[in-house]
This record gives C-alpha cells, structure tokens and sequence, in this order.
C-alpha cells in the first residue's frame, strides 16, 4: 500500500488507513508482544479500545477497506507473538474492513497468512478471534482447521456469542487447537461492562454505522434500469427533503433513524420528481449462518408513497451472490389507492436459506406516466440468535430434572423433546425451573406442547 500514514494515540492505539510504523515499546519484548486488531464495524469499539489490558498494542481496522490486508501491512512491520482479531463473526466467517474471510477466502488470502505467522511472527505463535459462533458446528470447525492449517498458529475462537452475558454472550474462547487457557486482551471490568454482542451479520443505517457484510451498495447493478438519475427517482443515499406530490401528502420524509436514508430522487423536492421508470439497487454481500442458530431474521424500516391505480410495485428479494439467483422475494407491495409516505416497520424469516451467500435487491418500478412512486428504506438490518441446550451432548433433549437459568435475553432454551430420556420411557416425571432475571414476566414464556406459558408472577 502506498501513501504511509500512521495515526498513534498516546496508549499505542492504530487507526488504520494505510500502511505505517508502529512504534516499540520498552516493556514488551518481542517473544511476548501482542497486538488487538479491532474492526471500526463492531458496535461502540471505543469502548473496547479503552478496555485492552497494558502492554498490548491495538490497530482499528478502517471498515472500508481490505482487512486482511491491514493486518498483512501492520504484521509486516515487526513480530508479535499473539495476535487478537475482534470483529463481527457467524459460523465459519470474520467481517474484517470491507471484507468477508471465511470458507470461502481462505484460499484467497492464503499467501498473506503464511504471511503472518511465519515471515513476520516469532515462533509458536496464536491467534485469538473474538466474533460471535466463528468455530461453531461444521463450518467453523472446517475454518478454524485450515486457518491453524494455513498459519501454523495456535487458534483459539468461540462456538457462542461474545459480549455481555445478558445478551446471551460470555468472554470464552472454547475451542482451540493447543491454547491450554487463552489469555484474553481486554481487562475483566471491560468484559462485565461492555453491554453488546458481536453476531450482526449486516446492519445498515446509512449513516456510517455498518456491520457485516463485504463489498458496498450497488445501483443499477446489471446497468439495465431506466431510472438512471435523481431527476428520474434513481436509488441514492442521503438526506431526505421533505415534501409533498397533490394528494399525497407527505410523498418524502425525513430519514427514520438520524439523518441518512435510501431514497428515490434524493434532492427531489415539491416538483414533477418521482421514479420514472424503474430503480434498482443491491446491497453488499452476507453469509449466512449454516447450523448453531435459533432464527435469523431480516428487518428494514420503509415508505411507499404512490398515488395508487397503477402498477407501482415496490419490491425486496433476497439474491445467492454466486448465480443471481432470486431464493425469496421478501417483500412486494402494490397498493390500489393513494399511500403517503409513513416510515413503517417489516421484518421476516431467513431461516431456510441457511449457509446461503446472499444480497438484498431493492426495486421501485413506476408503472404509468400518470401516476406516482416515491419509496425510502432506513435501518436494514440482518441478525440471527443462537439456541442454547441444556444437556452436554448438544442434542435438544435434557438427561436431568432439574436446572437453573439466568439472563438469557433474546435467547431460546430447548429443555427437552422427543429424545428426553428420563426413566427409560421417554417421560418426563418432575422438571423445576429456577428463571431469574425477568425483564417484566409478559416477554418471557415457557413454551410446553406448543402452549405459551407468560413467566410474569401476577
């Protein structure tokens, strides 16, 4: 990379936006010296950032470029002998910059982590990842293998959401590949305090606050559309001016969240402006979680002003990224009458298309020169939870009566089902549950034969 530019703090923090010199420090030598690559995604990493034990260096890796080729140009400046990744993860994949390492990239990327841990690194060294479920089920088994496989470094990841215990998350890299006890970078104040989870898989609010995702969004990506500019209602990311078309008052609105959103006719304001045509636009990429989930889930924030009558559809699919391929239309609204622009919630299931490598297509189609089409989107956002079990085996059925759970917000917890084998007869005879931390009692449920049991005491 050219164009050098280092950007140290006092505490020997790295804001990474090329290439540079990092410093020694006095204390360290170079058979124990570690440093934490944080990715700028992760929610509030100021926080984390802050909570980095002493001598450890820390590099933030800039979210719109290559992160496996930040780390590659820090690496290459002087050897550390543990190496700290903290970004967004799901099974089997790392969000790092503007880039997907998973499965699928390690080959890709193969050349710069030999890299890492041989050119550049002292011997027997580890690499410690902090993303939520990255060494889970059989895709995160095959990339932490090939990874040890690739460095020759010690691997050390989590098969469960890091992050804040009443998110569901805990600070425990369970599985390695020789790290007998991995020591973690962050203080344990940090590790009670920090009150997120790092298992987004891409949000979106078009304001700079990204996670997830690989690549950035695309309009007019097959250069086939016909709403080419704002004149004409074409996808733009900005500031929304309010305004209003006739009967349809409100036809634009300020963005749902801050000051951002993705909207037709950016700069169109109370004139003969609307989609003209058809506009399209695709979000980056995303994986995915092939196994260790409960649900994945989509949800985005939107308004679709037309003045009804004609056909002014607006459409979201869900894309395979390989082949194009549309696996879902998620979304498809047509209304018949005059709608005017209100931001209103959608979410939906993406639970059968596990594993897949995907986009979101937006589409916002004008059907007739007489009517009218004005369409936002704000707040997109890809998540999944994790199911949790209580036996030790990971299947869902429990071999004991009686266990105790605390604090698990956003999470679901199978007790038992068909493979319960309590007294031989597949009976259940006696089940105490001891529930604590209830936010209200009403959220809360116990689910038994697929009756709903509200937790609340009244």
């Amino acid at each position: 990379m050219n164009n050098c530019q280092q950007q140290l703090t006092a505490n020997n923090t790295v804001s990474v936006n090329a290439s540079f010199q990092l410093s020694d420090r006095a204390t360290v030598q170079p058979t124990n010296r570690q440093i934490v690559f944080i990715d700028s995604q992760v929610t509030d990493y100021q926080t984390l950032v802050a909570g980095v034990v002493a001598n450890v260096d820390v590099a933030v890796l800039d979210r719109t470029r290559d992160g496996i080729e930040q780390i590659t140009a820090v690496l290459s400046q002087k050897p550390y002998s543990t190496v700290h990744i903290v970004s967004h993860g799901s099974p089997g994949c790392l969000y790092l910059g503007n880039t997907q390492f998973s499965l699928d990239t390690l080959t890709k990327y193969q050349n710069e982590l030999k890299q890492w841990f041989s050119s550049f690194l002292v011997p027997r060294s580890s690499l410690l990842i902090y993303g939520c479920n990255v060494a889970a089920g059989d895709a995160g088994e095959e990339f932490i293998t090939k990874l040890h496989d690739i460095t020759g470094a010690e691997i050390a990841a989590s098969t469960t959401r890091i992050g804040h215990v009443d998110l569901g998350g805990n600070w425990e890299l369970d599985v390695t590949t020789g790290l007998d006890k991995p020591q973690l970078a962050f203080t344990e104040n940090l590790q009670n305090s920090y009150i997120h989870v790092l298992a987004d898989i891409f949000t979106d609010n078009f304001d700079g606050n990204t996670t997830g995702g690989t690549g950035s969004w695309t309009v007019n990506p097959n250069g086939t559309d016909t709403a080419t500019g704002d004149l004409t209602g074409q996808w733009a990311i900005g500031d929304p001016v309010p305004h209003n078309r006739g009967t349809i008052a409100p036809a634009q609105i300020e963005a749902n969240s801050l000051l951002n959103a993705l909207i037709t006719g950016l700069t169109a304001t109370n004139t003969n402006t609307d989609v003209d045509g058809f506009t399209t636009i695709h979000s980056p990429n995303f994986t995915l979680p092939s196994s260790n989930f409960n649900s994945i889930d989509v949800s985005w924030n939107y308004y679709h002003a037309v003045t009804g009558g004609a056909t002014d559809p607006l459409r979201v699919d869900l894309v395979r990224t390989s082949d194009n391929t549309v696996l879902s239309t998620l979304f498809n609204q047509d209304p018949a009458s005059v709608q005017t622009a209100a931001w209103t919630p959608f979410s939906a299931s993406l639970d059968s298309f596990a594993g897949e490598t995907t986009y979101l297509r937006f589409t916002a189609t004008d059907g007739g020169t007489a009517s009218i089409l004005e369409a936002g989107i704000d707040d997109v956002s890809v998540t999944y939870t994790t199911e949790l079990n209580l036996d030790s085996d990971g299947s869902s059925g429990a071999n004991s009566g009686n266990y105790a759970i605390s604090s698990l917000n956003g999470a679901s917890v199978n007790i038992a089902d068909s493979d319960a084998a309590w007294d031989g007869a597949n009976n259940i005879n006696n089940l105490t549950l001891d529930i604590s931390g209830l936010e209200d009692g009403a959220d809360e449920i116990l689910t038994i034969g697929g009756t709903n049991f509200p937790l609340n005491t009244d």
